[in-house]
């Protein structure tokens, strides 16, 4: 099927706009340095954006600000963010201009939507397919209809966080000839969140030229993060050695937990690994809470109803189990083979072997 590439907003997607040649069209003989120092706007949209961010984990409309204004404030915002050297900010505006995406892209032409994921470095194309799902009792067959296609190898990268939820894997996927067929809009747009979220990470990571204009303005990031409290938190969570005793984690839950510390993406089941664990334990749900408060995702009504359920104090009522050695294997997040049967097994194990270790010393 041939396409014709769709015109972009890049108001609404300014990542993909090249700062230069945006700058050259608009405000010829400038630099963006210059344009910088005259033009307060820009920066004020600049830390709007991060605000908003940090504060909600999405970015709001630009309101009064123009087409302009806002492809250039994202790069002055990019280029702030990268010189907090948080790395929680860094993901946490990656999200946030992925949400703000993903809200624009549910709502696109089919066309622009294509356009979009090449634009991200993604195949994928339209499609008119109808495929076949299964054979009814009565001899006819289930027909599905299937706009849109993804090469399988960005298919299996775009939903490599997605997989908890078994409808994203690729063997539940309508697979012909190394395309993956996709059946409505709103999984495509999901996907190219995703490619979105890694665009603007890797922006901000490539930051290499900082104009002299912002360099002054980092505080004004830090004073952000400090007034909704986000100040990376590097120090252990609990403070009760005797009841939880991080130095006897095993391999597994000791690399998610350092994953959390430092503020870095957990999937589904390395969060379930990891609070099903610390509960067994005898944390408290404000202590599992804590240690997720780090991610760039962070909701503290979701995330503690969810520690509330898996500590059956809603709905069932049954305390969940942490995952088996086996299971852990099997998911990927096992690091190391303890011989023992359950994550919990081999903390037991290795708190033993402090506990006798310091008697020794004693």
């Amino acid at each position: 099927m041939s396409e014709t590439a769709a015109a972009i907003d890049y108001a609404k997607y300014p990542y993909l706009a090249d700062v230069r040649r945006f700058v050259e069209e608009h405000y010829p003989g400038l630099s963006f340095e210059i344009i910088l120092e005259k033009d307060n706007r820009v920066l004020a949209r600049a830390f709007e954006r991060i605000e908003q961010a940090v504060s909600q984990a999405r970015i709001g409309e630009p309101g009064t600000y123009t087409y302009v204004e806002e492809v250039l404030a994202y790069y002055a915002s990019i280029i702030l963010v990268s010189l907090s050297a948080s790395r929680w900010l860094a993901d946490r505006y990656a999200l946030a201009e992925a949400e703000r995406s993903y809200s624009y892209m549910v709502n696109e032409p089919p066309e622009t939507l294509v356009s979009l994921a090449r634009m991200l470095g993604v195949k994928a194309r339209r499609s008119s397919r109808s495929i076949r799902l299964f054979r009814t009792r009565r001899g006819g067959y289930i027909v599905r209809m299937y706009p849109y296609a993804m090469h399988f190898s960005d298919y299996l990268r775009l939903s490599a966080r997605l997989t908890g939820d078994p409808s994203w894997k690729l063997v539940n996927q309508p697979l012909l000839e190394g395309w993956v067929y996709i059946d409505r809009k709103a999984r495509l747009a999901r996907l190219l969140k995703e490619a979105v979220q890694a665009r603007v990470r890797e922006q901000i990571r490539l930051v290499e030229e900082v104009p002299p204009p912002l360099k002054p303005l980092a505080d004004k990031v830090s004073e952000i993060l400090a007034k909704y409290g986000r100040t990376f938190r590097r120090e252990v969570f609990f403070e009760a050695p005797g009841r939880v005793v991080p130095e006897a984690y095993p391999p597994c839950i000791a690399e998610i937990h350092a994953k959390a510390l430092r503020g870095e993406h957990l999937s589904h089941h390395e969060r379930f690994a990891i609070a099903t664990f610390l509960l067994n334990i005898g944390a408290s749900v404000d202590e599992v809470v804590d240690v997720f408060r780090g991610m760039p995702d962070f909701k503290e009504k979701i995330a503690r109803y969810q520690v509330e359920h898996l500590a059956g104090l809603k709905g069932a009522g049954t305390k969940y189990r942490v995952y088996s050695c086996e299971k852990m294997k099997s998911l990927g997040i096992c690091r190391a083979d303890c011989g023992t049967r359950t994550p919990l097994s081999a903390y037991y194990r290795n708190l033993r072997r402090l506990k006798k270790a310091q008697r020794e010393e004693g």
